[in-house]
């Protein structure tokens, strides 16, 4: 599955559980924040009110249309808008950089240091996955978004200090 339809789906989940957007974007804020260690430039266009609206009403259609019955083309074809929205909104949430720099490093042998990174940082990525949960349930979508990107990280790094270090200064 490539990494644009799992962002998809990660919104389309996100916007199927909740109403407004800014959970979502600022997990979204927080991947890029935790994967590349900087901010999403000032200018970025990440979920703006405008987006968060349509995509909203996009993903309201789909779920109309499940509800009463429609024929499998029209939802399909009405899941086909939502998917191409939010990939016009990708670039907008720096979701390429780290999409990109996890496929690159995924390709050919690289799955084999995913592999040995997690084995090796077991104990800290299982960790920061707990408390990604813990804030996923308390509403923290940025801080978790944070520790999934520098998971991501740790991924295709091999580096844990920084989950941590964090973790450390947490408790």
């Amino acid at each position: 599955m490539n990494g644009k339809l799992l962002a998809a789906l990660f919104i389309i989940a996100t916007v199927s559980a909740t109403g407004p957007l800014d959970p979502a974007k600022n997990f979204l804020e927080g991947v890029f924040r935790g994967y590349t260690s900087s901010d999403l430039p000032d200018n970025s266009t990440c979920l703006n009110d405008e987006d968060q609206v349509e995509l909203v009403a996009l993903v309201q259609k789909v779920i109309d249309d499940v509800n009463s019955g429609k024929g499998d083309a029209i939802i399909y074809g009405d899941s086909i808008a939502v998917y191409n929205d939010i990939l016009t909104f990708y670039d907008g949430c720096g979701l390429s950089t780290v999409v990109n720099s996890v496929s690159t490093f995924a390709s050919g042998t690289g799955w084999v240091q995913i592999v040995k990174h997690l084995i090796k940082h077991y104990k800290a990525l299982s960790e920061g996955a707990v408390e990604i949960v813990t804030d996923l349930q308390s509403g923290d979508t940025y801080t978790a978004g944070v520790l999934t990107g520098i998971s991501l990280k740790i991924l295709t790094d091999g580096k844990c200090m920084v989950v941590e270090q964090y973790l450390l200064n947490k408790y």
